[in-house]
Protein backbone atom coordinates (compact mmCIF):
# COMPACT_ATOMS: atom_id res chain seq x y z
CA UNK A 1 0.00 0.00 0.00
CA UNK A 2 2.66 2.67 0.88
CA UNK A 3 4.21 2.32 -2.53
CA UNK A 4 0.73 3.88 -3.72
CA UNK A 5 1.27 6.52 -2.02
CA UNK A 6 4.92 7.48 -2.95
CA UNK A 7 3.58 6.62 -6.97
CA UNK A 8 0.01 9.08 -6.31
CA UNK A 9 3.08 11.83 -5.00
CA UNK A 10 5.11 11.43 -8.42
CA UNK A 11 1.80 11.55 -10.40
CA UNK A 12 0.92 15.22 -9.18
CA UNK A 13 4.95 16.25 -9.77
CA UNK A 14 6.17 14.41 -12.54
CA UNK A 15 5.04 12.59 -15.96
CA UNK A 16 4.80 8.72 -17.54
CA UNK A 17 8.76 7.58 -18.87
CA UNK A 18 10.47 10.67 -16.83
CA UNK A 19 13.75 9.02 -15.38
CA UNK A 20 13.96 9.57 -11.17
CA UNK A 21 17.03 8.52 -9.81
CA UNK A 22 17.64 6.54 -5.91
CA UNK A 23 20.60 7.56 -4.32
CA UNK A 24 20.07 5.70 -1.29
CA UNK A 25 21.68 2.65 0.80
CA UNK A 26 19.42 -0.67 0.18
CA UNK A 27 16.71 -0.53 2.40
CA UNK A 28 12.95 -1.10 2.62
CA UNK A 29 12.01 2.76 1.95
CA UNK A 30 14.61 2.47 -1.14
CA UNK A 31 12.65 -0.62 -2.08
CA UNK A 32 8.86 1.15 -2.28
CA UNK A 33 10.79 3.87 -3.62
CA UNK A 34 11.93 1.80 -6.68
CA UNK A 35 8.55 0.01 -6.66
CA UNK A 36 6.54 3.17 -6.66
CA UNK A 37 8.63 4.97 -9.74
CA UNK A 38 7.76 2.21 -11.67
CA UNK A 39 4.54 2.02 -10.51
CA UNK A 40 3.61 5.31 -12.21
CA UNK A 41 5.58 4.66 -15.54
CA UNK A 42 8.59 6.19 -14.87
CA UNK A 43 11.93 5.19 -15.12
CA UNK A 44 14.67 4.45 -12.06
CA UNK A 45 18.24 5.78 -11.86
CA UNK A 46 20.32 3.32 -9.83
CA UNK A 47 22.92 4.90 -8.16
CA UNK A 48 25.26 3.77 -6.12
CA UNK A 49 25.34 5.44 -2.82
CA UNK A 50 28.98 4.97 -2.21
CA UNK A 51 29.54 7.65 -5.26
CA UNK A 52 31.09 11.12 -4.27
CA UNK A 53 29.07 13.80 -4.49
CA UNK A 54 30.27 14.80 -8.06
CA UNK A 55 30.26 11.65 -9.84
CA UNK A 56 26.45 11.47 -8.09
CA UNK A 57 25.97 14.35 -9.96
CA UNK A 58 27.45 13.53 -13.51
CA UNK A 59 24.95 10.11 -13.50
CA UNK A 60 22.16 12.53 -12.94
CA UNK A 61 22.89 14.98 -15.97
CA UNK A 62 23.62 11.83 -17.90
CA UNK A 63 20.44 10.04 -17.52
CA UNK A 64 18.65 13.24 -17.77
CA UNK A 65 16.76 12.57 -14.24
CA UNK A 66 13.76 14.61 -13.72
CA UNK A 67 14.24 14.02 -9.69
CA UNK A 68 15.71 12.16 -7.02
CA UNK A 69 15.21 10.36 -3.68
CA UNK A 70 17.91 10.22 -1.32
CA UNK A 71 18.71 10.91 2.00
CA UNK A 72 20.99 13.05 3.99
CA UNK A 73 23.79 11.18 4.70
CA UNK A 74 24.39 7.55 5.33
CA UNK A 75 26.27 5.77 8.05
CA UNK A 76 29.65 4.07 7.18
CA UNK A 77 32.43 2.57 9.55
CA UNK A 78 30.60 4.96 12.16
CA UNK A 79 31.30 8.25 10.64
CA UNK A 80 28.56 10.19 8.52
CA UNK A 81 28.98 10.44 5.00
CA UNK A 82 26.55 13.37 3.57
CA UNK A 83 24.67 12.20 0.51
CA UNK A 84 22.45 15.01 -0.11
CA UNK A 85 24.51 18.48 0.73
CA UNK A 86 25.45 20.65 3.30
CA UNK A 87 23.54 22.52 5.95
CA UNK A 88 25.95 25.38 5.94
CA UNK A 89 25.31 28.52 3.23
CA UNK A 90 27.33 31.39 2.24
CA UNK A 91 24.83 34.26 3.05
CA UNK A 92 24.21 36.97 -0.15
CA UNK A 93 25.08 40.35 1.64
CA UNK A 94 23.07 42.96 -0.15
CA UNK A 95 22.59 47.05 1.46
CA UNK A 96 20.39 48.41 3.86
CA UNK A 97 18.04 50.02 1.61
CA UNK A 98 17.97 45.93 -0.74
CA UNK A 99 13.94 44.91 -0.99
CA UNK A 100 13.84 41.88 1.06
CA UNK A 101 9.81 41.37 0.73
CA UNK A 102 6.50 42.78 -0.82
CA UNK A 103 3.78 43.05 1.24
CA UNK A 104 -0.01 44.39 0.42
CA UNK A 105 -1.39 46.34 2.95
CA UNK A 106 -5.30 45.48 4.61
CA UNK A 107 -7.15 47.93 1.36
CA UNK A 108 -9.26 49.57 4.12
CA UNK A 109 -8.31 52.74 2.54
CA UNK A 110 -8.87 51.36 -1.14
CA UNK A 111 -6.72 49.24 -3.48
CA UNK A 112 -4.21 47.38 -1.16
CA UNK A 113 -0.80 48.87 -1.57
CA UNK A 114 2.33 46.82 -2.82
CA UNK A 115 4.57 47.96 -0.26
CA UNK A 116 8.57 46.88 -0.39
CA UNK A 117 9.97 46.16 2.45
CA UNK A 118 14.00 46.48 2.44
CA UNK A 119 16.96 44.85 5.17
CA UNK A 120 16.09 47.55 7.78
CA UNK A 121 12.13 47.07 8.19
CA UNK A 122 12.16 44.34 10.01
CA UNK A 123 15.24 45.73 12.07
CA UNK A 124 12.99 48.67 13.49
CA UNK A 125 10.05 46.39 14.13
CA UNK A 126 12.47 44.39 16.32
CA UNK A 127 13.95 47.72 17.73
CA UNK A 128 10.50 48.59 19.05
CA UNK A 129 9.44 45.57 19.94
CA UNK A 130 12.29 45.41 22.17
CA UNK A 131 12.26 49.53 23.46
CA UNK A 132 8.78 48.97 23.83
CA UNK A 133 6.95 45.77 24.76
CA UNK A 134 10.04 44.61 26.55
CA UNK A 135 10.74 41.70 24.01
CA UNK A 136 13.96 39.81 25.69
CA UNK A 137 15.36 36.62 24.70
CA UNK A 138 13.23 33.29 25.90
CA UNK A 139 10.09 35.05 24.89
CA UNK A 140 8.38 32.56 22.80
CA UNK A 141 5.80 30.59 22.07
CA UNK A 142 5.31 29.70 26.41
CA UNK A 143 3.81 32.34 26.03
CA UNK A 144 4.86 35.54 27.80
CA UNK A 145 3.68 38.37 25.55
CA UNK A 146 0.44 37.70 23.60
CA UNK A 147 -0.46 40.13 20.97
CA UNK A 148 -4.28 40.89 20.03
CA UNK A 149 -6.80 42.49 18.02
CA UNK A 150 -9.09 44.41 19.85
CA UNK A 151 -12.42 42.57 18.06
CA UNK A 152 -10.95 39.36 18.75
CA UNK A 153 -10.49 40.14 22.88
CA UNK A 154 -14.20 41.13 22.33
CA UNK A 155 -15.18 38.13 20.74
CA UNK A 156 -12.82 36.23 23.93
CA UNK A 157 -15.16 37.72 26.17
CA UNK A 158 -18.65 37.41 25.12
CA UNK A 159 -17.76 33.25 24.25
CA UNK A 160 -15.73 32.55 27.32
CA UNK A 161 -13.64 30.45 25.49
CA UNK A 162 -11.12 31.27 27.57
CA UNK A 163 -12.18 29.95 30.20
CA UNK A 164 -9.67 27.20 32.68
CA UNK A 165 -6.09 28.42 30.74
CA UNK A 166 -3.60 29.65 32.76
CA UNK A 167 -2.10 32.83 31.64
CA UNK A 168 -0.07 33.25 34.70
CA UNK A 169 3.16 33.31 32.37
CA UNK A 170 2.13 36.26 30.26
CA UNK A 171 4.07 39.24 31.22
CA UNK A 172 2.14 42.02 28.83
CA UNK A 173 0.14 42.39 25.41
CA UNK A 174 0.35 44.10 23.02
CA UNK A 175 -2.97 45.34 20.95
CA UNK A 176 -2.92 47.24 17.29
CA UNK A 177 -5.32 46.92 14.43
CA UNK A 178 -8.02 49.04 16.06
CA UNK A 179 -9.00 51.24 18.98
CA UNK A 180 -9.46 49.31 22.18
CA UNK A 181 -12.60 48.90 24.11
CA UNK A 182 -11.88 49.64 27.73
CA UNK A 183 -14.44 47.42 29.50
CA UNK A 184 -12.99 44.31 27.26
CA UNK A 185 -9.06 45.50 28.02
CA UNK A 186 -9.96 45.30 31.82
CA UNK A 187 -11.37 41.96 31.08
CA UNK A 188 -8.14 40.94 29.02
CA UNK A 189 -5.67 41.94 31.47
CA UNK A 190 -7.75 40.66 33.99
CA UNK A 191 -6.71 37.09 32.62
CA UNK A 192 -3.32 37.36 33.40
CA UNK A 193 -3.66 39.28 36.89
CA UNK A 194 -4.12 42.45 35.52
CA UNK A 195 -0.38 42.57 33.43
CA UNK A 196 -0.01 45.88 30.98
CA UNK A 197 -1.62 46.12 27.64
CA UNK A 198 0.72 47.70 25.37
CA UNK A 199 -1.53 49.97 22.99
CA UNK A 200 0.27 50.07 19.59
CA UNK A 201 -0.84 52.07 16.18
CA UNK A 202 1.01 52.26 12.79
CA UNK A 203 1.44 50.93 9.31
CA UNK A 204 2.69 48.22 6.94
CA UNK A 205 4.58 51.00 4.94
CA UNK A 206 5.80 52.56 8.44
CA UNK A 207 7.19 48.87 9.79
CA UNK A 208 6.61 49.68 12.61
CA UNK A 209 4.39 51.60 15.56
CA UNK A 210 4.91 55.83 15.40
CA UNK A 211 3.03 55.74 18.51
CA UNK A 212 3.08 53.22 21.65
CA UNK A 213 2.88 52.49 25.52
CA UNK A 214 0.47 52.55 28.10
CA UNK A 215 -0.02 54.89 30.96
CA UNK A 216 -4.18 54.43 31.26
CA UNK A 217 -6.49 51.72 29.25
CA UNK A 218 -7.55 52.56 25.33
CA UNK A 219 -4.40 55.59 25.12
CA UNK A 220 -1.09 55.71 23.97
CA UNK A 221 1.81 57.45 26.28
CA UNK A 222 4.47 58.08 24.08
CA UNK A 223 5.93 58.46 20.01
CA UNK A 224 7.91 55.40 19.62
CA UNK A 225 11.41 55.08 19.65
CA UNK A 226 13.30 58.27 17.02
CA UNK A 227 9.68 59.17 16.05
CA UNK A 228 8.48 62.66 15.52
CA UNK A 229 5.20 63.89 14.88
CA UNK A 230 2.84 66.69 14.95
CA UNK A 231 -0.54 67.11 14.85
CA UNK A 232 -2.27 69.56 12.88
CA UNK A 233 -5.63 71.61 12.55
CA UNK A 234 -7.71 71.49 9.24
CA UNK A 235 -5.82 74.21 7.76
CA UNK A 236 -2.44 72.16 7.85
CA UNK A 237 -0.94 74.40 11.23
CA UNK A 238 0.56 72.40 13.29
CA UNK A 239 -0.30 72.50 17.63
CA UNK A 240 1.31 73.27 20.18
CA UNK A 241 3.31 69.91 21.41
CA UNK A 242 1.88 70.61 25.21
CA UNK A 243 -1.38 71.64 23.76
CA UNK A 244 -4.40 69.20 24.15
CA UNK A 245 -6.35 69.16 20.87
CA UNK A 246 -7.58 66.83 18.02
CA UNK A 247 -6.19 66.77 14.50
CA UNK A 248 -4.23 64.72 11.93
CA UNK A 249 -1.20 63.17 12.73
CA UNK A 250 1.80 64.96 10.54
CA UNK A 251 4.85 62.40 11.10
CA UNK A 252 8.49 63.64 10.37
CA UNK A 253 10.43 62.45 7.41
CA UNK A 254 13.09 60.72 8.57
CA UNK A 255 11.82 57.38 9.58
CA UNK A 256 13.88 54.47 9.99
CA UNK A 257 12.58 51.51 8.29
CA UNK A 258 9.75 53.32 6.36
CA UNK A 259 9.36 52.67 3.13
CA UNK A 260 10.21 55.25 0.36
CA UNK A 261 8.12 54.04 -2.43
CA UNK A 262 4.72 51.41 -4.01
CA UNK A 263 5.18 49.40 -6.41
CA UNK A 264 1.48 50.30 -7.89
CA UNK A 265 1.32 54.00 -6.42
CA UNK A 266 2.82 57.03 -6.59
CA UNK A 267 4.28 57.07 -3.02
CA UNK A 268 4.98 60.99 -3.08
CA UNK A 269 1.32 61.30 -3.91
CA UNK A 270 0.23 59.12 -1.23
CA UNK A 271 2.08 60.39 1.83
CA UNK A 272 3.70 63.92 0.79
CA UNK A 273 1.30 66.10 -1.50
CA UNK A 274 -1.23 68.19 0.32
CA UNK A 275 0.87 67.96 3.83
CA UNK A 276 2.44 70.88 5.58
CA UNK A 277 6.15 71.99 6.26
CA UNK A 278 7.34 72.26 9.50
CA UNK A 279 10.35 73.22 10.89
CA UNK A 280 11.66 73.18 7.28
CA UNK A 281 10.28 69.47 7.06
CA UNK A 282 8.07 67.80 4.69
CA UNK A 283 5.59 65.91 6.92
CA UNK A 284 4.31 62.59 6.15
CA UNK A 285 0.76 61.73 5.87
CA UNK A 286 0.20 58.62 7.86
CA UNK A 287 -3.94 59.16 7.65
CA UNK A 288 -4.91 59.24 11.42
CA UNK A 289 -6.55 61.18 13.51
CA UNK A 290 -5.89 61.48 16.98
CA UNK A 291 -6.52 63.50 20.24
CA UNK A 292 -3.96 64.86 22.53
CA UNK A 293 -5.31 65.23 26.11
CA UNK A 294 -4.54 67.24 29.05
CA UNK A 295 -2.43 64.88 30.45
CA UNK A 296 -0.18 64.29 27.25
CA UNK A 297 -1.80 61.10 26.45
CA UNK A 298 -2.83 60.28 22.66
CA UNK A 299 -6.00 58.64 21.91
CA UNK A 300 -6.21 57.60 17.71
CA UNK A 301 -9.94 58.71 17.11
CA UNK A 302 -10.15 57.15 13.03
CA UNK A 303 -8.92 58.46 10.09
CA UNK A 304 -8.96 61.04 7.77
CA UNK A 305 -11.21 59.43 5.43
CA UNK A 306 -13.44 58.17 8.02
CA UNK A 307 -14.56 61.55 9.54
CA UNK A 308 -18.29 62.90 9.65
CA UNK A 309 -19.11 65.91 9.26
CA UNK A 310 -21.96 66.84 11.57
CA UNK A 311 -23.60 70.15 11.94
CA UNK A 312 -20.05 71.67 11.26
CA UNK A 313 -18.15 69.70 13.72
CA UNK A 314 -15.72 66.70 12.35
CA UNK A 315 -16.71 63.59 14.60
CA UNK A 316 -14.62 60.20 13.68
CA UNK A 317 -17.01 56.63 13.33
CA UNK A 318 -14.79 54.93 15.53
CA UNK A 319 -15.21 57.56 18.31
CA UNK A 320 -18.82 57.48 17.68
CA UNK A 321 -18.85 52.88 17.91
CA UNK A 322 -16.59 53.91 20.77
CA UNK A 323 -19.53 55.47 22.94
CA UNK A 324 -22.08 53.35 21.22
CA UNK A 325 -20.58 50.23 22.36
CA UNK A 326 -20.83 51.03 26.09
CA UNK A 327 -24.35 52.21 26.30
CA UNK A 328 -25.43 48.89 26.77
CA UNK A 329 -23.58 45.80 27.66
CA UNK A 330 -26.05 43.60 25.61
CA UNK A 331 -24.65 45.57 22.42
CA UNK A 332 -22.02 43.14 20.80
CA UNK A 333 -20.99 45.37 18.01
CA UNK A 334 -22.04 49.02 16.04
CA UNK A 335 -21.24 50.84 13.20
CA UNK A 336 -21.43 54.08 12.56
CA UNK A 337 -22.73 54.98 8.80
CA UNK A 338 -23.28 58.46 7.89
CA UNK A 339 -26.18 59.17 4.72
CA UNK A 340 -26.57 62.19 2.52
CA UNK A 341 -30.14 63.11 2.88
CA UNK A 342 -31.85 64.27 -0.46
CA UNK A 343 -31.77 67.87 0.85
CA UNK A 344 -28.34 68.27 2.00
CA UNK A 345 -26.80 67.43 5.12
CA UNK A 346 -25.75 63.45 6.95
CA UNK A 347 -27.79 61.24 9.09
Amino acid sequence: MIHRLVANALDAIFSKGDAIAIDMPMTVNAVIIYLAIILAGCVVVSVADSFAVKEIATRWRVSKAKGIFTQYFILRGGRKFPLYRSNNYTPIYQPVEAVTDILLSSGTTGEPKAIPWTQLSPIRGAADSWAHIDVQAGDDAGVTILGTVPSLVKSWRSTQCLKGLDWTRIKSFASIGEVSNIDDDLWLSSRSYYKPIIECCGSTELASCYIQGTASIWSHSTASLTTGFVIVDEHGIPYPDDQACVGEVGLFPIYMGATDELLNADHEKVYLNGMPMYKGMHLRRHGDIIKRTIGGYLVVLGRTNDTMNLGGIKVSSIEIEHVCDRADESILETAAVSVALVYGGLE
